[in-house]
């Protein structure tokens, strides 16, 4: 990972424009970013593993959200929108370990109407629509000198 060899690179003169390596983990990892932020009072979506889901199956409230723990734009994202789906991921996804994948309540936004929450249902897949992406080209002082938002 960059951030992890950036130092030998700055040594060597380079000038590296990535995060530390604790910023990359914990962007990449989003058990671990609920659980550093949460201990700062951030508001927060509840986040928990499937290995703590799955120790007391009974007390989860349905919609769920289940994601890979180390993921990015919405690939691998499920709906869980009631017992016998959760039943179902349990029995066909979970091979890759109870510790790879994070369950969130699912939230409705207030946007929702019942037609697309009927969609979300049928699929039991989220798509991502859209992504943003904004870099920053930073003069050897540090000084912002263009950026570039897609």
């Amino acid at each position: 990972m960059l951030a992890e060899i950036a130092p030998s690179l700055e040594a060597q003169g380079c000038r590296v424009l990535i995060g530390s390596a604790l910023s990359v983990h914990l962007c990449q990892d989003k058990k671990a970013f609920h659980d550093r932020f949460a201990q700062l009072g951030l508001p927060l979506v509840p986040t928990m593993l499937l290995s703590e889901a799955l120790r007391d199956p009974q007390a989860l409230a349905y919609p769920l959200i289940l994601k890979p723990r180390c993921g990015a734009g919405s690939v691998g994202v499920r709906v869980i929108g009631d017992p016998s789906d959760w039943q179902g991921f349990v029995r066909r996804e979970t091979t890759s370990g109870d510790e790879d994948w994070v369950v969130q309540p699912f939230l409705r936004s207030v946007t929702w109407d019942d037609a697309l929450w009927e969609r979300v249902k049928t699929s039991r897949q989220l798509v991502q629509k859209d992504q943003i992406a904004l870099q920053c080209l930073l003069s050897q002082q540090g000084e912002v000198l263009g950026h570039l938002v897609s």
